[in-house]
């Protein structure tokens, strides 16, 4: 395994997160609210998104990996530091009668 360290994140160009106590909200967040139901949005891991990628990309070069976001600038960390565990090897599966050399 091993820590990603970025110290810039792409996406902080393109979201902004609401803060939780905005006064200018509609009547449907406000009665959420007062029902109980949790509206933070400050806490969704829009930067999840780079694992995911990372996690994508190296599956395409045949690695099974498990990605976290250990910290975010979204979330007011200093850097976006994620950990890469790798789980195993993918092995090429090729049916024989799929695949003919000719």
């Amino acid at each position: 395994s091993y820590v990603l360290t970025l110290h810039d994140n792409p996406l902080q160009l393109f979201v902004e997160l609401p803060s939780s106590s905005s006064s200018s909200s509609n009547n449907a967040e406000s009665s959420a609210l007062k029902s109980g139901q949790d509206n933070d949005y400050g806490t969704l891991p829009y930067s999840q998104l780079l694992c995911g990628m990372i996690r994508g990309m190296l599956e395409v070069v045949q690695y099974d990996v498990t990605c976290q976001m250990l910290s975010s600038q979204l979330q007011g960390h200093a850097t976006n530091e994620m950990v890469v565990d790798l789980k195993q090897v993918l092995q090429d599966q090729v049916l024989d009668e799929e695949y003919h050399e000719e």
